[in-house]
């Protein structure tokens, strides 16, 4: 018995969802309830504790993700003044670390010499 390529192709795409929708079951039934705690513990939160989860979270997406979260219906207004803080200081100690790292290096080619 021969089969063509395309019953061929629908067997594996069928194949394919059918582990796809297994692993998203799997994937709820594990982190479903975690994440409607997670859900619930947002609504617990003061506005200060709110304003440093979005700031937290938009700190360290990607830029894309970190517009995206920046429009959310949640996220305060003073997250925008933490999230500058928490960049001003990431500069800092990046500069920091360039800082001592070229001091290391002059030393080293000083003792060169």
């Amino acid at each position: 018995m021969t089969i063509s390529k395309s019953t061929r192709r629908a067997l594996v795409d069928l194949f394919e969802d059918a582990d796809r929708q297994e692993a998203e079951k799997k994937m709820m039934a594990a982190f479903g309830p975690k994440l409607s705690k997670v859900i619930d513990s947002l609504h617990a939160l003061d506005l200060d504790g709110l304003a440093w989860l979005f700031a937290a979270a938009e700190f360290h997406a990607s830029s894309a993700a970190a517009r995206e979260i920046a429009k959310h219906v949640m996220r305060p207004d003073e997250t925008t003044v933490l999230v500058e803080k928490l960049r001003a200081e990431a500069e800092a100690q990046k500069a920091a670390r360039r800082a001592e790292r070229d001091a290391k290096r002059a030393e080293a080619d000083k003792t060169e010499d």
